[in-house]
Formats: C-alpha cells, structure tokens, sequence
C-alpha cells in the first residue's frame, strides 16, 4: 500500500489488512449479522432503525448479500458505511472529563 505525502510517495510496511478480495460473504453471514443488531429504533446515518432490519431479515438478507458481494468485488467501501454516531454517556466519574471527552470526539 503506498501513501501520498507533499508529492512524495512513501512505501507503508508492516499493515496488517486482510485484502478486500479474500473475504467471503454468505447470506448466513448477513442474517447472522442481522440478528446481532441491537434491538433499538436509533437511526444510523442511512436513517433506517436497528429494528428495521432485525424484523425484515429474512427478506432483506438475499439483496443484501447481492449488495456487499458486488461491492466487494469492485474493492469498494460507500463513504457513508466508513461514518458512526458516536455519543459518550456519563456514568461515573468526574463530569468534566466526559466533557473534554466530547470535545475531542
């Protein structure tokens, strides 16, 4: 893997990143996926809720197989799929760490 610096290309050693290319998707693997979703009506950043998926499973899982497979095989990851809602939760502790915690995220 190369990486680009001020016009200057530097050879990256030692990443440990399996391939995109040798990772294998069956629709067990995304139905199982599925129902490891929390049950909850949170939105992530395509607006659909957990449960969304947990009660449609058996009938998304064939087009979203299709979906991940093709994606993987043109080596290519949607920018939104790379973003997370990320909310700390006070539970003990000084508050004003948390704060400084939410100002770094």
């Amino acid at each position: 893997m190369w990486q680009e610096d001020n016009n200057a290309i530097h050879r990256c050693e030692n990443l440990n990143v399996t391939p995109i290319e040798s990772i294998s998707l069956e629709e067990g693997d995304v139905l199982c996926a599925i129902k490891k979703l929390k049950c909850n009506y949170t939105c992530g950043p395509d607006g659909l809720p957990a449960i969304f998926f947990k009660r449609l499973g058996s009938t998304l899982v064939v087009p979203l197989t299709v979906v991940f497979k093709q994606l993987l095989s043109v080596s290519y990851v949607p920018n939104v799929w790379k973003k997370a809602i990320i909310t700390p939760v006070h539970k003990k502790g000084l508050l004003q760490t948390a704060l400084i915690i939410d100002v770094y995220l």
